[in-house]
C-alpha cells in the first residue's frame, strides 16, 4: 500500500536524511521524498494509520523541526 505525506524540511540534504531514516524503519518497504514538491510516498503492507504513526514518530526523532502530515 502506498501512503502519502506532506513534508516540510529546510533543505534537500535534510530531505534525503529523513528519506533514508524512514526507509530503514522495520515494515517500511520504501520511502521516496520529493523535496521540491514537499511530498513523500511510503510503501508498506501495514495499515495506513500504523504507517503514519511510525513515519511521524521517526521524523520527530531524526528532524524535530520537520513537519510531516498524512495526506
Amino acid at each position: 500500500m502506498t501512503v502519502k505525506f506532506k513534508v516540510e524540511v529546510d533543505c534537500a540534504n535534510c530531505a534525503k536524511k529523513l528519506e533514508r531514516a524512514i526507509a530503514r524503519i522495520k515494515d517500511i518497504d520504501d520511502a521516496n521524498l520529493a523535496y521540491m514538491m514537499g511530498k513523500m510516498t511510503v510503501e508498506s503492507n501495514l495499515p495506513k494509520e500504523e504507517v503514519a504513526e511510525l513515519v511521524i514518530k521517526e521524523a520527530k526523532r531524526v528532524m524535530p523541526d520537520a513537519k510531516v502530515e498524512l495526506i
